[in-house]
């Protein structure tokens, strides 16, 4: 995860511990051991706001199949094919409205 001029931007499959803000990595063994482990590291030479803004973004980008399979699932389970519950769609609108 790069910074600069302002401008955050991700390239998949890079470690830069020496321009990168943060770096990570998963490891897929949710069906072996239940878990999936997520590794992320951040580069001390950047402000700490900018590492933990880096680490968090990374983070989302890293676990984005997780959490859209996680949301299908309970979709195909809880929902059972209907609409959204009101509750959830608010909490979600107001989550996606944070950012």
């Amino acid at each position: 995860m790069y910074y600069s001029n302002d401008k955050w931007s991700v390239v998949m499959g890079r470690r830069d511990p020496i321009d990168g803000v943060a770096w990570g990595w998963t490891d897929a063994n949710r069906n072996k051991t239940g878990w999936n482990r997520l590794y992320v590291t951040t580069n001390s030479a950047f402000d700490e706001q900018l590492q933990a803004y880096a680490a968090g973004y990374l983070e989302g980008v890293l676990e984005s199949f997780g959490i859209w399979a996680y949301y299908q699932n309970f979709k195909f389970r809880m929902l059972k094919g209907n609409e959204a519950w009101p509750e959830l769609v608010k909490f979600m609108t107001a989550q996606l409205d944070w950012t």
